[in-house]
């Protein structure tokens, strides 16, 4: 999302948003200097840090949602690199190699994710030979090779990834370090990296009372709590992502944009 405090620009998104609103941020400064002024952006829990996570994902550090998510990138990527794969039982295992390709995204989303291995918890978390049900998504060759630089999947994930530049305008991150749909660790390289480049970007962790406010801190360990007796540790799990974590992470991110506002000659 783009929003505008008087002539001032600001740039914020969530999740897949999150890696949109870093994009942006970096193609306006390197790109676009001369048109647009940021004022400053906040990135919020997105997956900066795609190369890392793909090969996280392979090795067996599954995500809520993952056999979801990968069928897309796989698909984006084989159109736009056209290397992922030559047929798709190169890739996924029977019978998903029959369907998968194009499925998503689609108008009917839930026959479509009805097509694919929720897994035991309903999660759809179940990948590969490393996952927690059968039947596998990706095929054992696959995976295999996806948990290596060599893999195709990995390098095109790699080429998208956030990580290695300078921002010159402020930057904010948010993020929960529990999420299990987009991990933690995908902010943690991104101020690691900007750091390397000597910039020093704050990061808002939920998890973390050191890094937020106190009272935003308590509210977000209140709701956690009564997600836990509503729902249990699965219901907690589906909603800590798109559910737990966003209204906290807005409000930091609108207090960070109001600062800067309120500092601008």
């Amino acid at each position: 999302t783009t929003t505008s405090f008087g002539k001032q620009l600001f740039v914020a998104g969530y999740s897949q948003g999150g890696h949109v609103a870093m994009a942006t941020a970096r193609a306006l400064q390197n790109d676009y200097s001369t048109e647009f002024k940021l004022a400053g952006s906040v990135p919020m829990s997105g997956p900066y840090a795609l190369g890392d996570a793909a090969k996280a994902s392979f090795n067996g550090e599954q995500v809520y949602g993952a056999s979801i998510f990968l069928p897309m990138l796989v698909d984006s990527y084989q159109n736009a690199y056209g290397n992922l794969y030559v047929k798709p039982s190169d890739i996924y295992a029977a019978p998903f190699d029959t369907f998968a390709v194009g499925l998503l995204p689609t108008l009917d989303p839930a026959s479509a994710m009805a097509k694919l291995p929720a897994g035991a918890d309903g999660n759809y978390r179940t990948l590969f030979d490393a996952g927690d049900g059968q039947p596998y998504l990706f095929n054992a060759s696959f995976a295999a090779a996806a948990r290596t630089d060599a893999s195709p999947l990995t390098q095109a994930m790699q080429r998208n990834s956030l990580l290695g530049w300078k921002p010159t305008a402020p930057m904010a991150l948010c993020n929960g370090a529990l999420d299990p749909t987009v991990q933690g660790f995908n902010s943690v390289k991104a101020v690691q990296s900007f750091a390397q480049q000597g910039v020093t970007v704050p990061h808002w962790d939920l998890e973390d009372a050191n890094s937020v406010p106190p009272a935003i801190k308590q509210a977000f360990d209140a709701l956690k709590q009564q997600t836990l007796l509503a729902k249990g540790p699965a219901g907690m799990i589906k909603a800590y992502h798109a559910g737990l974590v966003p209204p906290f992470c807005f409000a930091l991110a609108k207090s960070y944009f109001d600062q800067i506002v309120a500092t601008a000659p």
